[in-house]
C-alpha cells in the first residue's frame, strides 16, 4: 500500500523504485516544436528498463520554457505511450509548480485531464523575502484543495532563489490535507528525510530523494525512491541499484551507488546541456535545449566523454 489521490482520482499507487524526470525533446526548427515522437520514445523505453514512474515538467524538462498547452501535449502523449505499449502501471507524475497559486492550480487541473497520476508542485519564490512558513502552508493548502490528483512537495532550494522548506514545514503541510501525498527532496538533505520517514508511515507520506548522490543514503534513512536525472542516461544501472538494495545485497548496492555518483557529478554541473549530448551521443536522440539554453560546447563535450565513458559501458553491458 502507498498514497493515492483523495480528490476522486483513481491515480495508480506509489512503489518503491527508481523514477525518471524526463528531458523535453524539441524538434530543429525554427521555433524548437516538440518532438513528441521522442518524447513517447524515450519514456517508452524508461519503462522496459523497469523504471516505476515518468516525471514530465520537472526541472531537467526545461517546464520553464514551455507554454500552458505544450505541457498538457507532453502528460497526454506520455501516458498515451505507456498505455498503448502495455505499461499501464507506469506512474506518470506532471510538474505543476508555478509562480502564482491560481497558475499552479491551473496546471494542476490540466494534468489531472491529460492521464496524470501525481503532481509535482514547487513553492513559489519569486519574492523569497515574502514567501514565509505561513504563505507556503498556505500555497500547498489551496493547490492541494483545488487539485483533481495527489499533491507532492518538492524543495530544490537550488533553483528557487533560496526558498527551502525544513522538516517541521514539510510535515506540518503533509498533515493539513490528505491530497498531499509526498515529497521530493532536491535538498541533499539526508536528516530531512530520515524525519519525514520517521513522522510518516510510506501509506501516509511517501519520502522520494531527487539526487542519485544520494540513493543509497537515502533508501537508508527510509525514503521509498528517488527520481533523479541520470535516469535519462543510466536507468538500467539505477534499477539495478535499487534492485539490489531490496534485496539485501547492500555492499553491491553501494559499490553501484557510488558509481552512479561519481558519473552523476558533471552531469550536474552541465545539466540539461550535458544531459542532451549524453542520451543524442547513446541513445540517439536528446535534442538541443530550448533557447535561450546553448548546446554542449567543446570542453563540455570532452569532459562528459572522459568521465561517463564507464557508466555508460556498464549501462550497455546490462
Amino acid at each position: 500500500m502507498s498514497p493515492a489521490a483523495t480528490n476522486g482520482s483513481s491515480a495508480r499507487k506509489l512503489v518503491s523504485g527508481v523514477y525518471v524526470p524526463v528531458t523535453t525533446f524539441f524538434k530543429d526548427d525554427a521555433d524548437q516544436s516538440l518532438d513528441l515522437e521522442a518524447q513517447k520514445k524515450h519514456s517508452v523505453y524508461l519503462a522496459q528498463c523497469g523504471c516505476k514512474g515518468i516525471v514530465v515538467q520537472g526541472s531537467t524538462a526545461e517546464a520553464v520554457f514551455l507554454t500552458r498547452e505544450e505541457r498538457a501535449q507532453i502528460t497526454r502523449a506520455t501516458r498515451q505511450a505507456l498505455d498503448e505499449a502495455g505499461f499501464h502501471d507506469t506512474l506518470v507524475i506532471a510538474g505543476c509548480g508555478y509562480l502564482s497559486t491560481k497558475q499552479t492550480i491551473d496546471y494542476c487541473q490540466d494534468a489531472g485531464k491529460e492521464g496524470a497520476d501525481y503532481v509535482l508542485v514547487l513553492p513559489p519564490s519569486y519574492y523569497p523575502m515574502l514567501t514565509t512558513k505561513e504563505v507556503l502552508k498556505q500555497y500547498y493548502q489551496d493547490v492541494a484543495e483545488a487539485s483533481p490528483i495527489g499533491v507532492m512537495v518538492y524543495n530544490f532550494p537550488g533553483i528557487m532563489n533560496g526558498v527551502d522548506m525544513d522538516s517541521d514545514l514539510i510535515i506540518d503541510i503533509a498533515s493539513s490535507n490528505k491530497n498531499i501525498v509526498g515529497c521530493k527532496l532536491t535538498c541533499s538533505s539526508v536528516g530531512k528525510m530520515t524525519r519525514l520517514a520517521a513522522t510518516f508511515s510510506q501509506e501516509e507520506f511517501f519520502v522520494m530523494s531527487g539526487a542519485t548522490d544520494l540513493f543509497i543514503s537515502s533508501l537508508m534513512a527510509g525514503a521509498e525512491a528517488a527520481i533523479t536525472g541520470m535516469g535519462n542516461i543510466a536507468p538500467k544501472t539505477l534499477v539495478k541499484c535499487h534492485k539490489l538494495w531490496a534485496e539485501g545485497n547492500y555492499k553491491e548496492a553501494k559499490k553501484l551507488g557510488q558509481m552512479l555518483s561519481k558519473a552523476e557529478y558533471p552531469i550536474l554541473k552541465h545539466f540539461i546541456p550535458g544531459s542532451k549530448y549524453v542520451m543524442d551521443k547513446y541513445y540517439g536522440y536528446g535534442g538541443k535545449p530550448r533557447r535561450p539554453l546553448l548546446p554542449a560546447g567543446k570542453e563540455m563535450i570532452q569532459e562528459l566523454d572522459e568521465k561517463l565513458k564507464d557508466i555508460m559501458e556498464y549501462e550497455k553491458s546490462l
